[in-house]
């Protein structure tokens, strides 16, 4: 965090799919990610963000949880409408944190480490993780056009953490969970390997052995 001293955060839990829902130990990436993401928010409010067809599934899973949340009802996936969704929440912040539920092994050091890293010079920040598959380029008879560079491409992880003075009104294709303004100073940190989009059960059982 800047020298300035503490600056205020909202805090965002993402549910940007069904993947959200799906359960390692009997517990939902949903309510891991929900958990850790209250161990750094403490009492304050958290934001929840979910279309509404993963409404119902949220009450189910947080039915018992004891921090205070609410939900904006948005496919947190498109960052205009997004943003438009949780802007009157996040204008008297200086910034907003975003846990992507789908990370459901994301820890409180790696948000912490996110949150150590907003400096006065940067605007956003996220952890990433290295490309070490081949990745090629592949034509439509199946001949090999090119072999990417793969130290260009990067595992994008979670969370985002986004200064709400560089958040921009309009359309951005920055890649980002809110649009960004032209000219905002990003920062890409190390991410820790374990913490990956679990997008299905062959996710899920490899999540599992990283628990144990």
């Amino acid at each position: 965090m800047e020298r300035g001293g503490p600056i205020k955060i909202c805090y965002v839990l993402a549910i940007t799919s069904t993947s959200g829902f799906l359960e390692i130990e009997n517990t939902s990436n949903v309510s891991r990610a929900f958990k850790v993401l209250q161990e750094v928010a403490g009492k304050q409010e958290i934001i929840i963000a979910l279309a509404p067809s993963s409404e119902e599934q949220l009450q189910q899973q947080l039915q018992l949880a004891t921090a205070q949340f609410m939900t904006v009802i948005i496919d947190p996936t498109h960052a205009e409408t997004f943003h438009l969704a949780i802007r009157s929440h996040i204008n008297s912040a200086d910034a907003v944190l975003i846990v992507d539920a789908s990370y459901g092994l994301v820890t409180k050091e790696q948000i912490m480490r996110t949150l150590d890293s907003l400096t006065s010079e940067i605007d956003a920040v996220r952890p990433v993780l290295p490309f070490t598959e081949t990745l090629k380029i592949i034509e439509k008879d199946s001949v090999v056009k090119e072999t990417l560079d793969r130290t260009t491409v990067k595992r994008v992880s979670t969370p985002e953490l986004i200064r709400v003075s560089a958040i921009a009104d309009s359309k951005s294709d920055q890649g980002w969970f809110l649009p960004l303004k032209s000219g905002a100073h990003t920062l890409e940190i190390e991410g820790d390997s374990k913490i990956t989009r679990i997008n299905s059960e062959r996710d899920l059982a490899l999540s599992a052995l990283l628990l144990q």
